[in-house]
Formats: C-alpha cells, structure tokens, sequence
C-alpha cells in the first residue's frame, strides 16, 4: 500500500533482455508500482494467474514461447483475459497487437516519457489508482 493508503499498481514485465528488465523495472518502482519481472515467457501465464498484475509489459521476441502466444493465452484465461497487455518490441506489429487484444504497442527502443504514458494510460483503462496529477508529473 502506498503512503497514502491507496493499493499500489502491480506492474509484470516479461522480456529477455535482463538490461530493459532491470531499467524498466527501476523506472517504474520510482513511479510508485510494485513491479514483477520474468525473461522466462512460458512461466508468465502462471505469474501473471498468481499474481493478478494491474497491467503486462510483454515483449514479443523471446526464445522458446513467443509473446504472441503468452499474450494469446492471457487473453483466452478468464484470471487473466482483462489485464491490459502493453506489447514491447523492436517489430513494429501495432495492427496485429491489437487484433490480438493487446492495449498498445510500443517499438523498442522505449523512450522513458513514452513507456511511462502507456503505462499510466493502460493502468487508467483497466480502473487502477492513478490520478492525471501523477501522470502529467511524470511525463514532465
């Protein structure tokens, strides 16, 4: 809980890339989330169920699974079907991220200003605790 008595937004990040993962991850518990993070794609259905994150940043080129097929599994598990999905990657693939039922995509490499707003924007979407006061401090 956060000090003013508010639940702080649970964030999942899933990438490989151990560097966006620990810079994402710093950037975001700054902001005031608590964040999770995985580079193992086949075990984030499981933690995202577990854990009920307000929000994932998924990215989509990953070894062995895939983002596409975590973002499809998401999707189709009832636990997990309405947690907005941010789609990360260095392929640009926004018409097919929303025809799968992702909130946004963002082409890698995230800018700080950008990876903050679709963060809050996705938070905003799905009913979490953030208020506009925040998001406009944070993008300043």
């Amino acid at each position: 809980t956060s000090t003013d008595g508010r639940k702080e937004d649970v964030v999942l990040i899933v990438d490989d890339d151990q560097a966006f993962l620990e810079l994402a991850e710093r950037l975001l518990v700054k902001e005031g989330f608590n964040v999770l993070s995985t580079d193992n794609s086949k075990g984030a259905l499981q933690l995202a169920r577990a854990a009920r994150p307000d929000l994932v940043l998924l990215d989509i080129l990953m070894p062995c699974f895939d983002g596409w097929a975590v973002l499809k599994d998401l999707k189709q598990d009832p636990v997990t079907a309405k947690i907005p999905v941010v789609i990360l990657s260095i392929v640009d693939e926004k018409k097919r991220a929303r025809d799968e039922g992702a909130h946004a995509m963002l082409a890698k490499p995230i800018d700080r200003t950008v990876l903050l707003k679709a963060v809050f924007d996705a938070c905003a979407s799905a009913d979490c605790d953030r208020s506009t006061r925040s998001l406009q401090e944070a993008v300043a």
